[in-house]
C-alpha cells in the first residue's frame, strides 16, 4: 500500500543520493544534493544521517569554507546491464508480481527501486521499454494480502529449519486437520505457493498449498532437513507437484490435429516424441505418478489416447462416459420445450 509506496521511494532517493556523492568526489553540501535530486534540504540532510548510521562512509569536512558530505572509498559498486539482462530482470518482476502479500513481494519491489536508482538514463529507458514489450502472464496467481504474516513465518521456518503447526484444509475430507510439519522449502506453481516438507501424521514428504492454511505457529522445536535435500530434484520426475513412489511410463498417442503442437513442447525431462504417419504424435514419459497428467491429457478431448498405463487408459473411458451421460441428456437448470 502507501507504506510500500513511500518506502521504495525513499529507497530510490538515498540511493540516487549516494550516486550523486560519488560523481562528485570532492564533496558536495546537503543543500546542493537537494537542487541535484530535487528533494526538499532537510530530507536529504536526513538521508545522509540514516546513511550514515546504515554504516555507510559518509563523512562531513570543510572545503573553501563550506560544509561538505563525501564519501570515502567506493560506497556504491558500479552497476552495468547489457539490454538483455534488463530484459530478463523485467520479465522475472513480472513473473512474481501475480502474488501480491507474499514475502518475495515487497523486497522485489525494494531490489528493483534501487536498481532502478543505480542505472544511467539509457538503462533507465531500456528497462521501462522492457517493462512494455515483456510479459508473463500470471493472472491466475494468488493474492497473499490476507496471509502475509503467516505466510513471512513459513518462510522463516523454511531457512531456520524450525518445525511448524498448521491448522490445513484438505480438500478431499472437506474438513480441516491439525498438522506437524518440518518445512523442506517452497514451490511457485501455476500461479500458487505450496510448502513442501515433512508431515509428521503422515509420516512423509507432503504437498501443502497455501491458499488451504487456515492457521500457522511455530512447532517450537528444530529438526534438520535431509542432507543435499533440493525442491526442485524432489519434483524433478513428477508431472507437476502430485509425486508418487513410484516410476511409471506413460504412452499417448495424438491426433494429427495437435501432433505438431506435441512435437513442439517440452513437457517432461523424460519424455521421447515420436512422429507417426499422418502427422500424428506418440509421447511417452516415465513420471512417478499420472494423476495431474491425466488433467493435461483430457484438455485435448477426443485428439489423445491413452495406450497405457491399463490404470489410466480405464480412468479416461470412465470419465468420457461421464462427459457423454452430461452431455446426451437435457440441459441442467433448463426447462423443458412444449
Amino acid at each position: 500500500g502507501w507504506w510500500a509506496g513511500a518506502l521504495g521511494s525513499c529507497l530510490t532517493r538515498e540511493w540516487r543520493l549516494l550516486r550523486e556523492l560519488q560523481r562528485v568526489p570532492e564533496g558536495r553540501t546537503y543543500r546542493e544534493l537537494a537542487r541535484a535530486l530535487g528533494a526538499a534540504p532537510r530530507t536529504v540532510y536526513r538521508d545522509l544521517r540514516t546513511l550514515q548510521d546504515a554504516g555507510f562512509p559518509l563523512r562531513r569536512a570543510r572545503v573553501q569554507l563550506k560544509s561538505v558530505w563525501r564519501i570515502e572509498g567506493a560506497a556504491v559498486p558500479p552497476l552495468a546491464f547489457t539490454g538483455p539482462e534488463l530484459t530478463a530482470l523485467a520479465l522475472a518482476r513480472s513473473a512474481l508480481a501475480g502474488s501480491p502479500g507474499s514475502p518475495f513481494d515487497r523486497p522485489l519491489r525494494q531490489a528493483f527501486h534501487k536498481i532502478q536508482a543505480a542505472l544511467d538514463r539509457e538503462g533507465v529507458r531500456a528497462l521501462e521499454a522492457a517493462d512494455r514489450h515483456v510479459y508473463a502472464d500470471l493472472r491466475r496467481g494468488r493474492p497473499y494480502t490476507q496471509r502475509e504474516v503467516w505466510f513471512q513465518t513459513v518462510l522463516d521456518a523454511v531457512f531456520r529449519h524450525r518445525t511448524l503447526r498448521l491448522r490445513y484444509f484438505t480438500l478431499e475430507r472437506g474438513a480441516e486437520t491439525d498438522r506437524t510439519v518440518d518445512p523442506y522449502g517452497l514451490v511457485l506453481h501455476e500461479g500458487a505457493f505450496y510448502l513442501v516438507g515433512w508431515c509428521h501424521w503422515r509420516r512423509d514428504v507432503r504437498t501443502f498449498l497455501l491458499e488451504r492454511v487456515r492457521a500457522v505457529a511455530d512447532g517450537g522445536a528444530s529438526f534438520e532437513p535431509p542432507a543435499g535435500f533440493s525442491v526442485r530434484e524432489h519434483f524433478r520426475q513428477a508431472w507437476g507437484l502430485l509425486k508418487g513412489h513410484i516410476l511409471i511410463t506413460v504412452r499417448v498417442r495424438f491426433a494429427p490435429a495437435v501432433g505438431r503442437v506435441i512435437r513442439e513442447g517440452r513437457w517432461h525431462e523424460s519424455q521421447r516424441v515420436e512422429e507417426l504417419p499422418g502427422g500424428a504424435a506418440l509421447l511417452t514419459v516415465r513420471v512417478a505418478g499420472w494423476e495431474e497428467m491425466r488433467r493435461w491429457i483430457l484438455g485435448f478431448g477426443a485428439a489423445a489416447e491413452v495406450l497405457e498405463p491399463e490404470e489410466l487408459r480405464e480412468s479416461m473411458k470412465l470419465e468420457a462416459a461421464n462427459l457423454a451421460r452430461l452431455y446426451g441428456g437435457r440441459r441442467r437448470g433448463s426447462t423443458p420445450r412444449h
